[in-house]
């Protein structure tokens, strides 16, 4: 169908727009398949931008929002956490209250959004977040989490109802990545993809956190060199974050041989902005980085799912429950490097995982390439089910 004959509908996308490329890169794969579907029924979306957590929903804003849009998109990515000092209004990363929830008329629909409460976190969830879940499932006209985990939790930790809610994969598993070269980096090596996460490291690491994060560290740092030096291999350090994320590759980098470990940060500057600028058109440049890798450790989340998206095989790396809540939903091994167990100290035991990984890389990537495609599939799926919301309707 010609666009001149497609129909706009106003999508309305509340989501984490703010530093994080992972999170931008999953609304921005989010957009571009839902164009797809919305196209095949005549009709083109356009989206306007709001961040769940920074956006104050005013009454005019809401007015604005029954008036205009025609649906209000929530996710995909991990929503579903709190943070004391935010003083969100619901107690989640949907910073509205309840009152103002319930004042919203138009459908509103939940795209694969992630149960997201770090492992050592002892903090506990707001009382009012329950109430503040349950409404929502209910108004929703379709409500998603992004693994089965994350559904697990929501069930039993807030009583949502199991049945109407729904798993669709994190659209960030859903590459629409454009070639771009990567200077310095010789395609004769082995390239390993090293992601490292550096915020809320107390959360990240059981305590004593400094004295275990940097046991961890010097452990996999070793691990590293020597199997760069007996393998041909290259680290390639993708941060996704400028500043949390940044910073580590001088901590990292101590020790390696010249020219064995490289930052993206510093190679393709161009490719990062400053915090809370716009992303979008550098997203698909980004994620065609994960393409070139020969695999991946990864400790962000989306990490582990570009790469999953790029066909490469990957190490989750860290304590978060939502790598293996990612993970545990493929049809592949699960190879982690947890930092939970002493065991993570172990430099051989380090080295036998990374290996397990380089000598299975032809059948870990035939896995990979059945199981994202199912996983798409369910994106496609539930995208059309969106779809249909507006059937018949101009």
């Amino acid at each position: 169908m010609s666009e001149e004959k497609l129909f706009i509908k106003k999508i309305y996308h509340i989501a984490a727009w703010n530093r994080n490329i992972g999170d931008w890169t999953a609304c921005y794969n989010l957009h571009r398949s839902l164009e797809v579907s919305f196209k095949k029924e005549g009709y083109f979306p356009t989206f306007y931008l709001i961040d769940s957590q920074r956006t104050l929903f005013h009454k005019s804003l809401i007015e604005e929002i029954n008036e205009e849009a025609d649906l209000i998109l929530i996710g995909p990515g991990g929503m579903i956490f709190n943070r004391p000092q935010d003083e969100s209004r619901s107690g989640w990363a949907f910073n509205i209250s309840i009152s103002d929830l319930k004042k919203i008329k138009i459908p509103i629909v939940v795209h694969g959004i992630g149960y997201n409460k770090f492992y050592f976190d002892k903090n506990k969830w707001p009382q009012f977040m329950k109430n503040h879940l349950l409404q929502l499932q209910k108004q929703a006209t379709y409500f998603s989490v992004r693994n089965q985990g994350s559904k697990e939790k929501l069930q039993s930790e807030f009583g949502l109802i199991a049945s109407k809610i729904e798993v669709v994969p994190d659209c960030g598993i859903y590459l629409y990545d454009k070639k771009i070269k990567i200077p310095k980096i010789s395609k004769e090596k082995i390239i390993i993809g090293l992601n490292w996460a550096g915020d809320r490291p107390e959360e990240r690491f059981k305590s004593p956190w400094k004295k275990n994060r940097s046991q961890y560290i010097s452990a996999l740092k070793k691990t590293l060199i020597k199997f760069c030096k007996n393998n041909n291999a290259i680290v390639l350090y993708i941060p996704h974050l400028t500043d949390m994320d940044t910073d580590f590759f001088s901590e990292i980098s101590k020790g390696f041989p010249k020219e064995s470990i490289f930052d993206l940060y510093k190679l393709m500057p161009y490719l990062y902005v400053p915090a809370g600028e716009y992303l979008y058109n550098h997203i698909a440049y980004f994620t065609n980085i994960y393409r070139q890798l020969s695999f991946t450790i990864g400790m962000r989340g989306h990490a582990c799912i570009f790469s999953a998206g790029a066909n490469v095989p990957f190490i989750p790396l860290g304590s978060h429950n939502k790598l293996q809540y990612f993970i545990n939903d493929l049809d592949v091994e699960n190879i982690s490097i947890r930092m939970i167990d002493d065991e993570d100290f172990d430099t051989k035991i380090l080295y036998e995982k990374i290996n397990t990984i380089l000598q299975n890389l032809k059948k870990i990537k035939k896995q990979l390439k059945t199981s994202v495609s199912q996983k798409t599939k369910m994106i496609d799926n539930y995208n059309n089910k969106i779809v249909k919301i507006f059937a018949g309707k101009p």
